[in-house]
């Protein structure tokens, strides 16, 4: 077959990498174009854009989005995306990949590969898995995502829980409608920016009550949301759900439709009315809604909090991948970073994170 590689920039590939997302075996929205271009923007400065398209007899087949970072090459996205993998045409995994490590022996610039937040069950786990004794990869367990698949209805999905389970879901709605007026609207594609000044406030408020830190305390996070807010402007995507009390915004919920799984994201509230469960009601609402436009996941993406797990989960798995160049400098680096992933993962443990 006639395989090779040619380095582009971001843009040269924007045409082609949503529809090769969805051609692979896993679509997911943190390999979007608009997500990856929106991080590169605003988290890219000092890392260098390494983005290589995989082509077959001149038909693009593969991207391997990464950055550069001195001696380190990871996915662009590491740190903030809760999935990350190359974007490979289905059933063409095993030539992508075999290929991108003959790619990269012959590059020069890097030391350390770390692949971050890769799926368990993906064929890129799954390969390097493989290779474990051979190359000397690390695989380490870094994430758990809970996450449902939905039924076609909601009376289906409500069937699968107990009589107890159905009461509070039916009664945290009610309860708030006898104390004060609300409903929930969904933001229209237009008014985007301004849906997520809403949710920033709204999730701010409930982080400084309990005193804790938050990534969206930080100005950078919210001009990153923001600018991916116009990326997908008129695209369906980006969903935000606002609560709202007596006709002033009470509750939130920030997330992503893509594909057949709906990713909640983040969500907030007015601290006012804590004992409500907006919340929980908000969740009620999105997945009732993702089930009318015929979604087949709810994903709650990284973490196993309790107000997810209540729902009684499936489970998903993510990997970290790391491996390196055969030279002293390399093997310094892996295990630099093979403490690191220790000392995260001890801390997670010990929050209940994973």
């Amino acid at each position: 077959m006639d395989y090779f590689w040619r380095r582009h920039s971001l843009e040269e590939l924007q045409g082609a990498w949503n529809s090769l997302v969805f051609r692979s075996s896993f679509p997911n929205f943190f390999s979007s174009y608009e997500w990856v271009r929106s991080w590169w923007k605003i988290f890219g400065k000092g890392k260098e854009e390494w983005v290589w398209g995989f082509y077959q007899s001149g038909t693009l087949i593969g991207i391997a989005p990464m950055a550069l970072s001195g001696k380190s090459l990871s996915f662009i996205g590491t740190g903030l995306s809760d999935r990350l993998d190359f974007i490979i045409e289905k059933g063409k995994e095993g030539e992508f990949l075999l290929s991108f490590l003959d790619l990269i022996q012959e590059q020069g610039c890097w030391d350390l590969l770390d692949l971050q937040e890769v799926d368990s069950e993906s064929p890129t786990s799954l390969f390097f898995q493989s290779l474990v004794g051979r190359v000397s990869p690390g695989v380490y367990l870094q994430s758990k995502l809970p996450f449902l698949s939905l039924p076609s209805t909601w009376e289906e999905f409500l069937g699968r829980y107990s009589k107890k389970r159905r009461d509070k879901i039916s009664y945290y709605p009610r309860n708030l409608g006898k104390s004060f007026p609300y409903w929930i609207e969904e933001i229209e594609e237009e008014n985007l920016p301004r849906g997520l000044e809403f949710f920033f406030k709204l999730h701010l408020s409930r982080f400084k009550r309990k005193l804790m830190p938050t990534l969206l305390m930080l100005p950078r996070f919210r001009e990153f949301h923001l600018e991916l807010a116009r990326g997908l402007s008129g695209k369906g995507t980006m969903k935000i759900f606002l609560l709202l009390i007596k006709g002033e915004p009470a509750g939130s919920l920030y997330g992503f439709q893509f594909g057949d799984r709906f990713n909640f994201y983040l969500s907030g509230q007015d601290e006012r009315y804590h004992p409500f469960g907006l919340g929980f009601i908000l969740q009620i609402h999105a997945i009732k809604t993702a089930i009318e436009k015929g979604i087949k996941y709810f994903d709650f993406l990284r973490g196993i909090e309790g107000y997810k797990t209540h729902w009684k989960p499936g489970i998903r798995q993510n990997f970290r991948i790391i491996t390196h160049k055969r030279t002293l400098r390399g093997k310094i680096s892996f295990n630099v970073k093979r403490i690191e992933h220790g000392i995260t993962d001890f801390i997670k443990k010990r929050a209940g994170r994973i």
